[in-house]
């Protein structure tokens, strides 16, 4: 007899709290620091690969978040953060006597989406202002929200999928772990040509094993100088 599907409920045990970060549900009121934090409407990169492209205004921008919220297959999570807090060199240590750090602007947003809920399969990405991108804290973040996939969740596969013209995408999925599966040729419009779409993957087994192992070796204080570099990369703990 087969194993009876998960039943999803992508926003199960949010909040997910770390110790730069804070994901749970993005919100209508969230959309005006989102914006903000995405540098719009001066600075467009982020949006550049993005079905649609970039948002042309504040309101185009509020109509693309606004129709995200509240649907049963897609959970838009706020990565929310202090920005003065987004790596080991400018946190202060905790003591008996410090409250923790609050978590409250929203410096970006990690789809996560349920696309085969018979066959445990879901899919994430990643929608990251400038200020949390090449941060302790925007790993924390994927780490996460992988980890709420995996293992609140119950999904067996995990996928992203990105235009093969970013390699941003390409770049930050192979350091996390992700696995190249394929190449779907000339599969989306993009700026009046047609480009590939890119598959990469993590399985269950993958995630127990040195992935997550990875993700934690890395994030932990002892991986990090006082200035706050890196001693290991996070491929190198894995």
């Amino acid at each position: 007899m087969n194993e009876a599907p998960p039943d999803y409920d992508l926003r199960a045990g949010l909040p997910l709290v770390g110790t730069f970060v804070t994901l749970s549900e993005v919100t209508e009121a969230d959309i005006p620091a989102l914006y903000t934090a995405y540098g719009l409407p001066a600075s467009t990169a982020v949006f550049k690969y993005l079905p649609g492209g970039p948002p042309s205004s504040f309101e185009d921008f509020h109509r693309f978040i606004a129709s995200k919220i509240g649907l049963k297959t897609l959970c838009f999570l706020a990565v929310r953060a202090d920005p003065k807090h987004l790596s080991y060199g400018s946190y202060p240590e905790p003591d008996a006597t410090t409250a923790s750090h609050a978590h409250n602007v929203p410096l970006g947003i990690l789809p996560l989406y349920m696309t085969d809920q018979i066959n445990g399969c879901l899919e994430v990405g990643a929608i990251l202002g400038p200020q949390l991108q090449r941060t302790p804290a925007s790993t924390e973040a994927n780490y996460l929200n992988l980890k709420h996939a995996f293992e609140t969740l119950g999904a067996h596969r995990v996928a992203w999928k990105f235009l093969a013209r970013n390699e941003k995408s390409r770049g930050a999925a192979k350091r996390m772990g992700f696995v190249k599966e394929g190449l779907v040729r000339e599969d989306r419009r993009w700026e009046g040509e047609r480009v590939g779409l890119e598959l990469w993957g993590m399985v269950k087994g993958e995630w127990e094993g040195a992935v997550k192992r990875g993700f934690e070796t890395w994030l932990d204080r002892g991986n990090f100088w006082e200035d706050g570099k890196q001693k290991r990369s996070l491929e190198e703990c894995r």
